[in-house]
C-alpha cells in the first residue's frame, strides 16, 4: 500500500489507490478464520463518493437490521441456536485515492430461511478524521437489548409493546439502546480522555476484524456454557 502524501491525507490514515489493497489483507485474515468457504467481497451500490463491500460466501443468506440488508454467513451453532456473520467495508473515493470510511461487523441469529433474523450485535469502527473528532467511540459495540426481549418476554407482553408504540408513538427503551456507542479501545487507564483510536493502516484493521469475530465466537459459546 502505498503512502505517497496524498493531496487529501488530512481524511483519514487508510488509503490506496485500488480496493483489492484493502479487501485482500482483510480476506486473506477472514479465510483463515472462517475455514475459507469461498470468501470474498461483493460490491454494493452507493452514490459516489462512497462504495461498499459485503462478504459472501458458501450458506450465506440475507438479514435485515434496521432497514439495512445484510449479506451473513453461518458461522456456529451453539445450543439451539445459529449465529450468522455480516462484514461490511466502506469505502470513499476522494482524488486518486480510496479512504476506508468504514468497517461494520455484524452478529445475528435465526434460521436461514427467515431474512428478519434476530441481531445479537454489533462492531464498528468509523476510520475517518471526521467521524474521529466526533464524541462516539472509535471503535465501538452496539447490542441489541431485543434479542434478550425475545426470549424471555411472553408473546403477550411483546405485542402489548407495539401496541403501545402504535397509540402513544413513544420509542421504547429497548429500541433506542442500540444507539449507544460501547468504547472498544481507550487509553483511558493511562489518563487520555478521547475514547478514539485511529488505525495505523489496513493490516491493523483486518487484526481488528479477525480478532473482534474469533472474541465473539469464544464469548457466545461461553455463555452457553452458563
Amino acid at each position: 500500500m502505498s503512502k505517497k502524501n496524498p493531496p487529501t491525507a488530512n481524511i483519514g490514515n487508510v488509503f490506496v489507490r485500488e480496493t483489492k489493497e484493502i479487501i485482500n489483507p482483510c480476506l486473506k485474515n477472514l479465510s483463515t478464520l472462517l475455514k475459507n468457504r469461498k470468501l470474498g467481497f461483493s460490491p454494493i451500490p452507493l452514490a459516489r463518493p462512497l462504495s461498499e463491500f459485503s462478504l459472501q460466501g458458501e450458506g450465506a443468506t440475507e438479514a435485515f437490521v434496521e432497514r439495512k440488508r445484510y449479506s451473513v454467513l453461518p458461522i456456529q451453532a451453539i445450543g439451539s441456536e445459529l449465529y450468522w456473520l455480516g462484514v461490511i467495508l466502506q469505502v470513499k473515493f476522494e482524488a486518486g485515492f480510496f479512504y476506508l470510511s468504514a468497517v461494520s461487523i455484524i452478529i445475528v441469529k435465526g434460521l436461514a430461511e427467515d431474512n428478519n433474523k434476530t441481531p445479537i450485535l454489533r462492531a464498528e469502527w468509523d476510520c475517518l478524521r471526521e467521524n474521529l473528532e466526533q464524541n462516539h467511540a472509535q471503535p465501538h459495540w452496539h447490542i441489541y437489548p431485543s434479542s434478550i426481549i425475545k426470549n424471555w418476554e411472553s408473546d403477550e407482553i411483546v405485542e402489548l409493546r407495539l401496541k403501545q408504540l402504535e397509540e402513544f408513538g413513544e420509542q421504547p427503551e429497548e429500541e433506542k439502546f442500540p444507539r449507544f456507542h460501547f468504547a472498544m479501545a481507550t487509553k483511558w487507564h493511562l489518563g487520555e480522555q478521547n475514547p478514539n483510536v485511529e488505525p495505523e493502516d489496513i493490516n491493523s484493521i483486518a487484526k481488528w476484524i479477525n480478532f473482534c469475530i474469533q472474541y465473539t465466537l469464544e464469548q457466545l459459546t461461553y455463555m452457553w456454557k452458563l
